[in-house]
């Protein structure tokens, strides 16, 4: 059901908190752009609409919440908003559970319920008239669907990025929160009951950091881990030198950036799994952060107040790098007390670049050494040739694409797995235009496309190609013009720290 085929129903919703939108439904600073206004609360201007980019999905605007939470999504689609509706029985709890826990709108509920102005006659009418049932679980659908959508992707007008950026300007104190943990895995959770913590206290060394985990919480539907990693503050301090030395050449490649990212002793990207009381516990989701002192910051830095106060919490010393992770581990099955618990490490693989090579030609072969085993391999061209794309596989009709790229396949021997090794084009491409141009006639760019820019497929046999050679193939980023000239490199991502397992309890 649409919402145009609901309001030729002509039920009259006021009573439960959903007034029909006006003609001229204003719109304010924090309504999406593109949206639909389907109706309104009749209080502090909040209204519902959907969004034009974001297909059927129903949104709560709220233009008197905190900045960042002036926008919610509250259903999938209309069918879903009015199950919802029969559920909780007014549309402004729908609008209102982000900040409940599930006890907290059943509490709600029970109130509208026993209210002497509660009038049931508009849910009898969405009953009867559409055939529809309530949901069963409306505290669990709203908290599924709010926690896993991006609200990145909600598009806003020009005025309401100006405001946002008056508002991050202004010098408010932050006052930490009361402390919990819960299962969304954010730092300061606004919501949903806190676990118990177990302090743990478990110290280890892995990858040159020293790692602290001080606590784990048991948690309604499952556990989260807090990990501390104390990084080498004189090893920080020479990787910043040596950045800052080698920006003032001018702005970084892309393979600059690799290494700059593999240089920093504080970025650590690893994937944690744990096993409790012999179920082994995937890592889901989490938040992280990183604590710097005063003597690592730039002198124009401010003071990070919220990591401050989580290595404050744990009663780490405020002196030293700390790269601050919380994990979640959902569970299916519900958990007791927790009899044993240990953990397994996994260190996300680095980057590595190689080898330039620019218009190889078939037969061409490029001798090269792994960054990190050492060994020499021979990457030999089977096939190089200018290809282009079809603009109508790109499936966005306000957008000119670019379309011409160039194809390479090759191999390498001795042959190397395909997550360990690729041959990328230097450059990025070119960015998509919009159709439309602005008044002085030039072209609006969007950001740039993400290409696969090397994507191996099943084996191949080719001509002049031994059997047992893995055929490996690449493309070059998209662009307008056919490109005469592309440079190339050999790019590599290895694990260089070694997983490790920890006990626990």
């Amino acid at each position: 059901m649409t919402y145009t085929e609901f309001k030729k129903l002509k039920i009259d919703t006021s009573p439960i908190g959903w007034e029909a939108p006006s003609k001229d439904e204003p719109a304010y600073f924090c309504t999406p752009k593109g949206a639909k206004i389907i109706g309104r609360a009749g209080v502090d201007g909040i209204h519902y609409c959907t969004i034009r980019s974001l297909g059927e999905t129903i949104f709560a605007v709220s233009p008197m919440n905190l900045p960042g939470h002036y926008v919610h999504p509250i259903a999938r689609n209309m069918e879903d908003l009015l199950r919802l509706l029969l559920a909780c029985l007014d549309m402004n709890l729908i609008e209102q559970a982000w900040v409940w826990d599930e006890e907290q709108l059943t509490e709600q509920i029970e109130q509208v319920k026993n209210s002497e102005y509660f009038d049931p006659a508009p849910l009898d009418a969405i009953r009867e008239k559409c055939g529809l049932e309530p949901m069963e679980n409306p505290f669990e659908y709203l908290y599924r669907l709010q926690n896993s959508f991006n609200y990145g992707s909600i598009p806003y007008t020009k005025e309401y990025y100006e405001m946002m950026e008056e508002i991050a300007s202004a010098d408010a104190p932050w006052q930490p929160p009361e402390w919990k943990v819960t299962m969304d895995g954010d730092f300061f959770p606004e919501r949903g009951k806190g676990g118990l913590e177990i302090p743990l206290n478990k110290t280890f060394a892995w990858g040159g950091e020293t790692w602290y985990i001080p606590s784990a919480y048991l948690c309604s539907g499952g556990v989260v881990v807090d990990f501390f990693a104390e990084v080498d503050a004189e090893k920080f301090i020479a990787f910043r030198k040596e950045a800052e030395t080698a920006l003032q050449n001018g702005r970084p490649t892309e393979e600059d950036e690799e290494q700059f990212l593999r240089m920093n002793p504080s970025s650590i990207n690893f994937r944690p799994s744990i096993v409790v009381n012999g179920v082994e516990l995937r890592n889901k989701s989490g938040h992280g952060d990183a604590w710097y002192p005063a003597s690592c910051r730039d002198e124009e830095a401010e003071e990070d107040v919220r990591a401050k106060y989580l290595v404050e919490h744990y009663g780490f010393d405020l002196s030293r790098i700390w790269v601050i992770r919380r994990c979640t581990f959902p569970s299916e099955a519900k958990i007791g007390e927790i009899t044993s618990l240990s953990l397994k490490m996994v260190r996300s693989p680095e980057t590595f670049s190689g080898i330039h090579f620019t218009d190889p030609k078939v037969d061409d072969t490029f001798d090269f050494t792994h960054p990190i085993h050492g060994t020499e391999h021979t990457l030999t061209i089977v096939e190089y040739e200018a290809d282009e794309m079809d603009q109508s596989k790109f499936g966005d009709s306000e957008f000119v694409f670019p379309t011409h790229l160039t194809a390479m396949k090759y191999t390498i021997t001795p042959d190397l797995p395909r997550e360990e090794v690729s041959v990328r084009d230097c450059a990025n491409g070119d960015s998509p235009r919009q159709k439309a141009s602005d008044p002085n006639g030039r072209h609006m760019f969007a950001s740039a496309i993400g290409v696969i820019r090397s994507a191996d497929g099943p084996t191949a046999v080719m001509v002049g190609v031994p059997q047992e050679a893995k055929v490996h193939s690449a493309c070059s980023g998209l662009y307008f013009e056919k490109q005469e000239s592309v440079e190339w490199r050999i790019s590599f991502r290895v694990k260089t720290v070694e997983d490790l397992d920890v006990e626990i309890l």
